[in-house]
């Protein structure tokens, strides 16, 4: 009988046992790697490039549109800013801007012109300089019955105050401020935010103000969510005028004149102050919202605000140990940017600058941004 030979079996083993080999595999395996780092460091690289190359287009973009003499005439530009060229448009009360870089391409942004530079009082964290209102900005505004976050509630000051209010009343609700483009709202007598557990959730799209004509009760903290900012602007009326409420009870007393007598008629509970916390429900506030008051802060609790804080008067303290705290992190930029309600003043200047992508899915009646040919 013929007799085959014996299969050949191969252990596993064999690709460990021998230290030649194990060498061989740690150098395939770190070549491998090396190969993966190098790549990755190439893509990385890369993306470092594209985005050092879109921040030297924009900064060269930002110095072009500062130099421009906005206020005469002259519809296009064209600058060199170290080895950008810069071709600015002006196109109704925009500012397009395309940055050529060499051999890159363009990159584009779009920027507003503003008519001037808003009040220096929104840029910073707490300022006793209280601007005064657009009064032809004013009589477009939205008003509080026809804004979609605003509830009249005839019963809501009975909680707090035993005689109420003489003034309306209405409460902020949770919802979207600006869902109908609104900028400008118009409370006509006491704005509320009711005590609750969780933060009153707002969504602004855009810069959003409110004046209220007679005072801000705050009962729980508030969220903002999207890229907007939202300033409650609180200034009372003629009638409606500002006063220190040492007692807490909500009513001029005789020795609270504070921002001037009453006239004949005012309500009792007076205007233009603002109260951060309410009787029993008191715990500590965090607001991402501006506040500015022609009257008196009233502290029943640690308040913390994100946007300006804009008043004159020293703070009323009507618990012990309360503190007021502005973080300053929703603030404006005066110098580039509008307040809505209030005027700007001085000379023509550029807003800040967006991508022209992100402008374009925002106006899309507008023109494409990239310039044919070089603006002369």
């Amino acid at each position: 009988m013929r007799r085959h030979p014996a299969p050949v079996r191969l252990s596993w083993r064999w690709l460990v046992d021998s230290p030649l080999v194990v060498a061989a595999w740690i150098a395939v395996l770190l070549g491998a790697w090396s190969l993966q780092r190098v790549g990755g460091a190439l893509e990385d690289a890369s993306a470092l490039k594209t985005e050092a190359d879109g921040e030297l287009a924009r900064l060269a973009a930002e110095a072009a549109v500062m130099q421009l003499p906005l206020d005469d005439d002259t519809q296009s530009w064209e600058r060199e800013v170290g080895p950008v060229a810069v071709a600015v448009q002006r196109r109704g009360d925009r500012l397009w801007i395309a940055s050529q870089l060499p051999g890159l391409g363009e990159f584009g942004y779009v920027a507003r012109l503003l008519p001037g530079r808003a009040p220096a009082a929104f840029g910073v964290p707490r300022s006793r300089v209280v601007p005064d209102l657009d009064d032809a900005m004013m009589r477009s505004a939205v008003l509080a019955d026809d804004a979609a976050t605003l509830r009249r509630d005839s019963g809501v000051a009975l909680l707090y105050y035993e005689s109420g209010t003489d003034l309306d009343d209405f409460v902020l609700l949770h919802g979207r401020v600006d869902r109908q483009g609104e900028a400008l709202i118009e409370v006509p007598g006491h704005l509320w935010i009711e005590p609750g557990s969780t933060p009153l959730v707002l969504h602004c799209a855009s810069d959003v103000t409110i004046v209220v004509r007679g005072n801000f009760y705050v009962g729980r903290s508030v969220r903002i969510v999207g890229p907007g900012r939202l300033l409650i602007a609180v200034v009372g009326s003629e009638a409606a005028r500002p006063f220190a409420d040492r007692d807490g009870n909500g009513r001029r007393s005789p020795n609270e004149g504070g921002g001037g007598a009453a006239v004949a008629g005012a309500p009792i509970e007076g205007g233009g102050n603002v109260y951060f916390g309410l009787r029993d429900a008191s715990t500590a506030l965090e607001l991402a919202v501006g506040v500015l008051a022609v009257g008196h802060l009233h502290l029943r609790c640690d308040t913390a605000l994100q946007g300006p804080l804009v008043c004159a008067a020293d703070p009323v303290e009507l618990a012990p140990d309360v503190r007021l705290e502005s973080t300053g992190q929703r603030l404006f930029q005066p110098a580039r940017e509008l307040v809505p309600g209030y005027l700007a003043g001085g000379e023509p200047r550029p807003g800040l600058l967006a991508p022209a992508d992100h402008v374009r899915a925002r106006f899309p009646d507008q023109q494409p941004l990239y310039l044919g040919t070089s603006a002369r």
